[in-house]
């Protein structure tokens, strides 16, 4: 089907092999379309014989233009290009950031350039997140390598420090928490307790049942008690 960035990536992948394999201009058009399939193979067996019977020359520059116009027109790679000028890291993270930055500014020459270093830079560090641009802007770094590395490992320290904190803020609150000797007992744990010690002393648990203040068992007076007993008040 149709995808843009699928098609830049394959023309991004030839030319990475090209940078390897000695080649001349018709070599590498003819390296190029050996690898196309299906659809883009028939694509390009008219559009050869359009560019022949055009005398168009088989460089290299002229098949990726055509590659392009086919299967990355115009109106994508504008919308590519404002998608990188509107660029800021949000909830990425310095990584992912950097990463589609770099994928971004392949479609903007202005950019992706050797000369354009300083620009790249003041891109990147324009689209970090406040705190970390706090952090590397006043350093007036202009080698982007450079720029990402020390933005990552700030971003990085700050979440270890973060989580460090945190951890000790819990560990306090967990023992703030924890009942002192000291401690006021609970007026309500009290209360059943002595409620559950008095029916116990009464006889158990069991309402209304008599006991004998002679022989201290329960379930008979004194009168009606046949234990001996040497006691002269009995």
């Amino acid at each position: 089907g149709y995808n843009p960035d699928d098609a830049y990536k394959w023309l991004q992948e030839i030319e990475r092999i090209f940078r390897v394999v000695e080649a001349t201009d018709a070599q590498k058009v003819m390296m190029a379309t050996h690898r196309l399939t299906d659809e883009a193979d028939f694509w390009w067996g008219n559009t050869r014989q359009r560019m022949i019977a055009a005398g168009t020359l088989m460089t290299w520059n002229n098949f990726k233009n055509e590659f392009l116009a086919k299967y990355f027109p115009v109106d994508v790679r504008t919308k590519k290009e404002i998608e990188f000028l509107k660029l800021e890291q949000g909830n990425m993270t310095v990584a992912e950031y950097a990463r589609k930055f770099e994928e971004l500014s392949r479609l903007c020459p202005h950019i992706y350039v050797a000369e354009a270093e300083d620009s790249k830079c003041v891109k990147f560090e324009g689209g970090l997140r406040p705190e970390i641009k706090k952090a590397v802007g006043y350093q007036e770094i202009r080698n982007f390598a450079t720029l990402v590395n020390k933005s990552r490992i700030y971003e990085e320290d700050s979440k270890a420090s973060s989580s460090y904190y945190k951890a000790r803020g819990d560990k306090t609150n967990s023992g703030q928490n924890r009942n002192k000797p000291y401690d006021k007992p609970n007026v309500e744990q009290k209360d059943k307790q002595n409620a559950t010690y008095e029916r116990e002393t009464r006889g158990g648990g069991i309402p209304n049942t008599p006991r004998c203040f002679r022989c201290g068992a329960v379930g008979h007076m004194i009168a009606e008690c046949k234990t001996e007993c040497n006691d002269p008040f009995f």
